[in-house]
């Protein structure tokens, strides 16, 4: 049996300090006048909003995860110090570029570099777990291999994930969900320590934010807030002991949605990097006229599904409602695009 207060308290910390630092950002934003929507920039054509809201949402988010991290755990622990050092420094690009709209070319960069630290600290994927038998494969014959994956996974989970915050609530949602789940899975798996205690204070942190960025939203969690949510989620499935398959199932509606959009862009001849409307949130407020709060519940119910679903099912379950999910989602994304009216 585990105790409830050791996770409890950490997650009520994230989400309080989280929850009262957000006014102070949005009073930050708005004496700069940095709350405006992107009007002339790259990224105007996806914006869901047309009066000011603040993007400063990572600044918060990133209160309520390093100041509890600090206490509730070992922070000098050298795996856990370069995971909150890649995470202060994945917020203020974020910052950086909510205001100035950077190339996302800097941005993968970054990501890169921060994948870089916590691998060079011990952070990184040693084995997989056999999808066709027993077992595991262990990749000590291929020192370089753990490299390749670990990065690619990390820079794939950041960016993806912060590709699904399109309306009011949709992120920090999912994520709090999500980071709950690790932080159960770790528990099950009898990992515990301090990667399920930041589990659940990345868990109340989004959930603390949630507060101001539902609908109608008084900030948005931007760039910053975006990538620490999937680098967070990458990093704590690797060292909770939570399969990777496991994360992936809990997050198949991000994942098969930037599937799409990446495939759909490289066949149009486009960036991958330029943002449009094609996205599936877009999608289903363009389209189908659903409301924001009703798409945020619908990711959240999903996310919220799968997560039940990863506590019980065997890997060969986990797989098929994987594939399942992706090929619903491409289903009806390419239905939506071959219906659409001129």
């Amino acid at each position: 049996m585990w105790q409830t207060q050791t996770y409890f308290w950490p997650f009520v910390t994230g989400a309080l300090l989280s929850l009262v630092s957000v006014p102070v950002v949005i009073a930050w934003y708005q004496a700069h006048g940095w709350d405006a929507p992107h009007r002339g920039h790259r990224q105007d054509v996806k914006d869901t909003h047309a009066t000011p809201v603040p993007r400063g949402g990572g600044v918060s988010i990133l209160l309520g995860i390093l100041l509890p991290a600090m206490y509730f755990t070992a922070f000098w622990e050298p795996r856990l110090a370069a995971i909150l050092l890649g995470a202060l420094v994945l917020v203020l690009v974020g910052t950086w570029d909510d205001v100035a709209d950077i190339s996302p070319f800097w941005r993968l960069g970054v990501n890169f570099a921060v994948a870089f630290l916590v691998l060079a600290a011990g952070v990184r994927i040693e084995f997989v777990t056999n999808p066709f038998g027993g077992g595991v494969w262990h990749f000590a014959a291929w020192p370089w291999l753990p490299w390749v994956l670990t990065s690619l996974y990390l820079v794939a989970l950041t960016n993806i994930t912060n590709w699904a915050k399109g309306v009011d609530g949709q992120l920090p949602g999912v994520v709090v969900i999500a980071a709950f789940f690790i932080g159960l899975l770790a528990i099950k798996l009898g990992v515990g320590g301090w990667p399920a205690i930041l589990s659940f204070i990345v868990a109340g942190s989004f959930a603390g934010f949630l507060v101001w960025n539902f609908y109608p939203q008084k900030i948005m969690p931007g760039y910053g807030g975006g990538s620490l949510a999937g680098f967070m989620l990458g990093v704590l499935s690797i060292l909770a002991g939570t399969k990777i398959v496991t994360l992936f199932m809990v997050l198949v509606l991000p994942i098969a949605d930037a599937a799409f959009t990446v495939l759909r862009r490289l066949h149009a001849h486009k960036s991958i990097f330029l943002g449009d409307r094609g996205h599936l949130h877009h999608k289903l407020l363009d389209r189908l006229h659903w409301g924001r709060r009703r798409i945020a519940l619908f990711y959240w119910a999903t996310t919220l599904l799968l997560g039940v679903l990863a506590l019980v099912l065997p890997l060969w379950g986990k797989v098929a409602v994987f594939i399942a999910v992706v090929v619903a989602v491409f289903y009806f994304l390419i239905y939506i695009k071959l219906h659409q009216t001129a």
